[in-house]
């Protein structure tokens, strides 16, 4: 057994949706890349009396050095710098490549066809640090080491402002930056076959 901290990429970002006409014209636009340059980025509800926006931000971290390996544990540590009322966010595999794009965003209809990461709402609501225990491990190398946290009732409309901001790899403060945590086994298991007695023993390491 072995295991890896491996922090975040500096393609980290987020896409947004934006209308001040409905919400229902926000669900049915385009997404639109934001510039993240202060090394933050947001997961977002929010209606305003004038208008209506959410985001998504994706996490990205080289997994290249694990090719071949069998993932047993992995942890996602993200570091929230800020937040605003109550949002409930999962995170799932997405491969969105090197560079986040407007057609990176999945439709809610089309968000099942992602695979989650982790367990819906347990995500912990707070400043500092916050641990997330990821599962179906499997895809985190054929996702490249990708993600996407994507709120839980993004598709119903907000009455209101909810936001958690997270500090990204490009953030000042290397402390801060996201982290992957990971538990990993490598290598073919040696087999031995022993005669006992009259029978034949079969072991492997």
């Amino acid at each position: 057994m072995a295991s890896t901290t491996i922090v975040g990429s500096i393609s980290d970002n987020a896409l947004r949706k934006y209308s001040p006409v409905s919400f229902s014209a926000l669900l049915s636009g385009s997404a639109g890349v934001d510039d993240v340059t202060s090394g933050l980025v947001t997961i977002q509800r929010s209606y305003t009396g004038t208008n209506w926006t959410i985001r998504r931000p994706f996490f990205s971290f080289d997994v290249s050095a694990l090719a071949g390996a069998t993932i047993t544990l992995a942890q996602l540590q993200l570091s929230c710098h800020d937040l605003l009322g109550d949002i409930t966010w999962r995170v799932y595999y997405q491969d969105w490549g090197t560079d986040v794009a407007s057609d990176d965003w999945v439709a809610p209809i089309d968000v099942p066809n992602l695979t989650p990461a982790s367990a819906a709402g347990q995500e912990a609501l707070g400043l500092g640090s916050l641990i997330v225990d990821l599962s179906n491990l499997g895809s985190l190398l054929t996702s490249n080491g990708r993600f996407v946290l994507i709120a839980a009732d993004e598709s119903v409309e907000p009455t209101g402002s909810s936001y958690q901001q997270f500090r990204t790899a490009d953030y000042p403060t290397p402390a801060y930056r996201p982290s992957l945590y990971v538990e990993y086994t490598t290598g073919v298991p040696v087999i031995s076959v022993a005669q006992v007695g009259a029978g034949i023993e079969v072991s492997w390491t």
